[in-house]
């Protein structure tokens, strides 16, 4: 029993590697890579290929994964509640402000993006699915304003921070200010520290008790001024607000999806 719990295990490492190769793989990298043998890697590559989750491109020789993948994954978020329940809410604040809105959780010390509308093909905070840091986001720094205070001292305390862009702040005590001002403003603000070419603004997303749940974010311009912020700020808020009575009557499986 536990041979094939480790062979299942390894293949879905196998599975993830190759969704995350961006520009496709060769055998021996994904040997190298994932610390498996070469014969190893193609036999889990003949497996997915056979089940048309990997293809292979005919000019580069690279295997890449397939749209078989991409087609799991929309039947999943079609079957998730939380993505059924948030997305008409975030459309209307997409239409509204006609910028691209973001919902987010915290995944332990990072945080998981959970849905995305109105992606028009300006830089990202994330992708439904992926990943992102808390200390040089606007939606990490909402999640972590609003968090245990030990729980921030032990996210300042084991994180490393690196530089993401050349206007990334990486002094951590003037992220743990940040931080503070954040909770006191009630958003948080990220002007191209997470990505160049990104600013957003992002507020935390509370249940009935007043715990947080999440995070949304909007990209806004680049010259916003205080006087512009108020009045996004104002809506943000009040579609927070709208999401955390949704949210809020979901179990808490649901809300915690994906984190393990």
């Amino acid at each position: 029993m536990i041979k094939k719990i480790s062979s299942i295990h390894k293949s879905l490492k196998f599975l993830e590697y190759v969704c995350q190769a961006d520009h496709g793989f060769r055998l021996a990298e994904a040997a190298r890579v994932l610390g498996i043998s070469s014969p190893a890697a193609l036999n889990y590559t003949n497996a997915f290929l056979d089940e048309g989750y990997i293809v292979k491109d005919v000019s580069s020789g690279k295997f890449k994964a397939s749209y078989k993948i991409v087609s799991l994954g929309f039947m999943t978020l079609k079957n998730n509640r939380i993505f059924n329940v948030s997305t008409p809410i975030l459309e209307v604040l997409q239409k509204e402000i006609d910028s691209p809105v973001h919902l987010a959780i915290k995944k332990e010390s990072v945080g998981l993006c959970i849905n995305v509308v109105g992606d028009d093909g300006r830089p990202s905070i994330s992708t439904i699915g992926s990943e992102f840091d808390l200390y040089c986001t606007a939606l990490g720094r909402a999640m972590l304003a609003h968090s245990d205070d030990d729980e921030v001292d032990l996210y300042f305390e084991k994180r490393s921070l690196v530089k993401k862009t050349p206007k990334t702040t990486v002094d951590k005590e003037i992220l743990r200010k940040i931080v503070l001002k954040t909770k006191e403003e009630g958003y948080a603000i990220d002007k191209e520290e997470s990505k160049l070419g990104l600013c957003s603004m992002a507020v935390p997303i509370f249940d009935d008790g007043g715990k947080l749940l999440a995070a949304l974010s909007i990209i806004v311009p680049f010259d916003c001024r205080d006087e512009d912020i108020a009045p996004l700020y104002s809506k943000a808020k009040s579609t927070a607000s709208d999401l955390s009575k949704v949210l809020s009557g979901l179990p808490l499986e649901e809300l915690n999806f994906h984190i393990r």
